[in-house]
């Protein structure tokens, strides 16, 4: 069993309520002192002038009180400027402040004797101070005394009772305790409500996450402030889950039309051979069968071959060469490749540009050329023309290749270059076309650490833009 919980919640309240303790565990200890060295203060100030006048008084002759010492053995007589005797007697203004009712008492003593006056309120017991005693002491925890070695006595004391200073001391600390006990427990009950509003967007994290791994991918995170940290995460959150969602989408769409794709050449083969299979056939109706199944299986081929190719540019297990090549040539190549395409079409192709050198694969990026080219002669009809273009500038290469067909409609420009995806809803791979060869073009672009756009609108062709580095020092791992 853990001792405290894992709850952030809870850690947060406790390291608070900790240092909240702290703070008036010390302020409540200063206080207190600082309240007991003032009253201190303060009794050892009224100690000093009661002292003072005792002195004083001893000082200017004190008189002997006759009535006490009639009835005592004769003394030795006091010698003038000698030291008093016993029994003194001080006027009445002194004798007031030292009565059975008031809290201050004296004694005075002669050196090696007993105190020879003594007020009426003394304690029974004074031990005689030492002259290596510091001139104020405590005694029992409750009485506070100032003493004075001086002429023309030995020693003077002078004291008092502490019990009324105790017992303030007391309330006061109490008070302080109540009050601090109060204010740590509104504290932590303030605390704890602000910690709850400030780990509610945690919570909100949470369960928008413990949803969305359950399954369900359209759950967002609500957001009450973007401008503070948690809401800034929140934010950021809500936009990977969106991605996360269409990322998941397109996967499930591209296996569904990767399915499709491929239960269409299976769907001819199992009609073909089953067909063929029913009775007895000519040489040549098996000749044509076979045939049929030969393409068939051709165009299989061509899909699973650009399935894996996007499954290891996807998985990024291939690397790119680096070669340095110049890539007008390379499009010259490639427009070659593609017009016995164009002859049939009776397309016009176009090269313009100069020799412009990059580093990188040139077979990865002549099959983004090929790619554009054919999806051009694709959707240019008849008469028409195909135009490739090169140029450069201190940064980057753009090869360019535009085509006079009829145009890619506005809806269709964001999808262009997903896979599987076709403008033209129409046409179906029966021309031979996988669909794939557009999101292919990108992957390799974007190895490359370029870009690949489309410019197009109904009516006015299609130009597509590969922007690429034009000097390449490390290429970088699919």
């Amino acid at each position: 069993m853990k001792l405290f919980p894992q709850s952030l919640r809870w850690r947060l309240q406790a390291w608070y309520g900790l240092l909240l303790l702290i703070v008036l565990s010390a302020f409540g200890f200063t206080a207190h002192h600082l309240e007991k060295v003032e009253r201190l203060r303060n009794v050892d100030n009224d100690l000093q002038q009661h002292l003072a006048l005792v002195v004083n008084e001893l000082r200017a002759g004190p008189q002997r009180d006759d009535n006490a010492s009639a009835n005592r053995p004769p003394q030795r007589p006091q010698e003038p400027g000698g030291p008093p005797g016993p029994n003194l007697r001080f006027d009445s203004q002194v004798d007031a402040m030292f009565t059975e009712g008031n809290r201050y008492y004296y004694m005075v003593w002669l050196r090696d004797e007993a105190p020879v006056a003594r007020s009426a309120n003394a304690p029974r017991e004074v031990p005689r101070p030492q002259r290596t005693e510091a001139s104020t002491r405590d005694r029992e925890g409750q009485l506070r005394e100032k003493f004075l070695f001086a002429a023309p006595v030995d020693c003077v004391l002078v004291g008092r009772s502490m019990l009324d200073e105790e017992g303030a001391l007391f309330f006061n600390a109490t008070l302080l305790a109540g009050v601090g006990c109060g204010l740590f427990l509104i504290s932590l009950i303030g605390g704890g409500w602000f910690i709850a509003r400030a780990i509610q967007p945690i919570e909100k994290i949470t369960r928008t996450a413990a949803r969305i791994a359950e399954g369900d991918l359209s759950q967002r995170i609500p957001q009450d402030n973007d401008q503070s940290e948690l809401g800034q995460l929140s934010a950021a959150l809500n936009q990977t889950f969106a991605r996360l969602e269409d990322a998941f989408s397109l996967q499930q769409r591209f296996t569904a039309d990767a399915a499709h794709e491929l239960r269409t050449p299976l769907t001819v083969l199992l009609i073909q051979a089953q067909t063929t299979l029913a009775r007895e056939r000519t040489v040549e109706d098996y000749r044509d069968t076979l045939q049929v199944c030969e393409r068939t299986a051709e165009r299989m081929k061509k899909l699973l071959e650009a399935l894996l190719q996007l499954a290891r540019l996807d998985a990024r297990e291939e690397p790119l060469q680096q070669t340095s090549f110049d890539v007008t040539k390379t499009a010259s190549e490639c427009l070659e490749l593609v017009r016995p395409m164009a002859l049939e079409r009776g397309v016009a192709l176009h090269l313009e540009g100069t020799s412009t050198t990059l580093l990188g694969d040139t077979d990865r990026l002549a099959q983004v050329i090929t790619n554009l080219l054919t999806n051009a002669l694709q959707h240019t009809p008849k008469g028409g023309t195909v135009t490739v273009r090169v140029s450069r500038d201190d940064t980057s290469a753009l090869i360019e290749v535009s085509d006079s067909g009829q145009g890619i409609a506005e809806k269709d420009l964001p999808h262009i270059f997903e896979r599987f995806y076709r403008a033209d809803q129409a046409r179906t791979s029966a021309a031979g076309r996988t669909g794939l060869g557009l999101s292919i073009a990108l992957a390799i672009v974007e190895a490359h650490g370029g870009s690949l756009t489309v410019k197009s609108g109904m009516g006015q062709g299609s130009t597509f833009c590969v922007h690429l580095p034009a000097l390449v020092d490390k290429m970088r791992l699919l």
